[in-house]
């Protein structure tokens, strides 16, 4: 397995962004993110490489310890306001 996300919940403050999402990546797959603004794809990625901790669920790479939810943190913790 390359990646999985299970049943990741993210939040941005209060914002519901990421709901329940789930992936499982298969070595030799080819993987493509579509939908349309504003639908998440950028948080997903950025719940995978770990820039944001989901709320709830987890994301697993090999070669890196899983990212899981921190107790108390968010991901607007960790992002700078605009």
């Amino acid at each position: 397995m390359l990646l999985q996300l299970d049943n990741v919940d993210t939040f941005y403050g209060q914002i519901h962004i990421l709901q329940g999402v789930s992936i499982e990546v298969k070595e030799g797959e080819l993987v493509c993110l579509l939908g349309g603004n504003a639908s998440g794809k950028s948080t997903t990625l950025k719940t995978i490489i770990g820039m944001v901790r989901p709320r709830r669920g987890g994301v697993q790479l090999p070669g890196r310890r899983p990212v899981r939810r921190r107790g108390g943190e968010h991901a607007s913790d960790q992002l700078p306001d605009r």
